[in-house]
């Protein structure tokens, strides 16, 4: 997923430099995979577990990527779940 997302925003970047591209998630939760693993899980394993080095590293070093993200049951969900959209942000360097 990641690597077809870095392929289509290398393209549309080499077309427009400063076009905005997303990346999301497979889940309903905040991170790689996120909805699969628990808060605490993500918190000790970390982005490296789950995705490869490279991919780490494209991601935080580009400009025109932003995270997007699903809060299920809105208001009334899991509030850890915008913790971790929050602290991937941060650790990703890049808006939600």
């Amino acid at each position: 997923m990641y690597a077809t997302w870095r392929a289509a925003a290398e393209a549309i970047n080499a077309a427009v430099p400063d076009m905005a591209v997303s990346l999301s998630d497979m889940g309903e939760a905040p991170g790689p995979l996120g909805a699969g693993l628990p808060a605490w899980a993500m918190k000790l394993l970390g982005d490296a577990f789950l995705l490869p080095k490279a991919t780490l590293e494209w991601i935080k070093s580009a400009t025109t990527l932003f995270y997007t993200w699903h809060w299920p049951g809105g208001p009334s969900g899991n509030p850890d779940w915008m913790d971790r959209a929050v602290n991937l942000s941060k650790a990703w360097d890049m808006p939600l």
